[in-house]
């Protein structure tokens, strides 16, 4: 029996036919496994939103092995697939969505804070009364002039 001619293959859908079909002629042209990636798929028709449960499909029912994300290898599992029912059930199983990640902890109740006092303290009145006291800058030891011409410096003659 053929891969078209079996039980599992009448099950599959559009998308996971045509993508074996990519990956069937990507692995005769290199004689290795087919690397296709998401955007391989896309153009060569797939609707993008259902690349992944159709290539979960496929692995399920034994057409391809899937290395890492988007590399296949033909597999002849198909052949253990005895029964339509048996291939419906899992077929439908892989195409459920899958849960990414596992489902994040409740947040703790929200505490409000608390309320900011009115009153004075001691910081405050000196922060006052620092900001009301006028700038001052401290004594040099040195001359803060200098003579810039030399008849400032004593000197009659220019």
């Amino acid at each position: 029996m053929t891969r078209e001619q079996s039980i599992a293959y009448a099950t599959l859908g559009k998308t996971s036919r045509h993508i074996l079909a990519l990956a069937v002629d990507a692995a005769a042209r290199n004689g290795a496994p087919a690397a296709l990636s998401y955007d391989a798929l896309q153009a060569a028709g797939c609707n993008r939103a259902h690349i992944a449960s159709s290539t979960r499909e496929l692995a399920s029912l034994g057409f391809v092995d899937v290395r890492r994300a988007q590399i296949f290898t033909l597999s002849d599992r198909w052949r253990s697939i005895a029964s339509a029912a048996e291939a419906r059930e899992l077929a439908v199983a892989a195409r459920r969505p899958v849960k990414s990640r596992a489902p994040r902890p409740p947040s703790p109740a929200r505490v409000d804070p608390k309320p900011v006092q009115d009153r004075p303290t001691a910081d405050d009145e000196q922060h006052q009364q620092l900001q009301h006291r006028p700038i001052t800058l401290p004594k040099l030891p040195w001359p803060t002039t200098y003579p810039t011409r030399a008849w400032d410096a004593g000197n009659d003659k220019p």
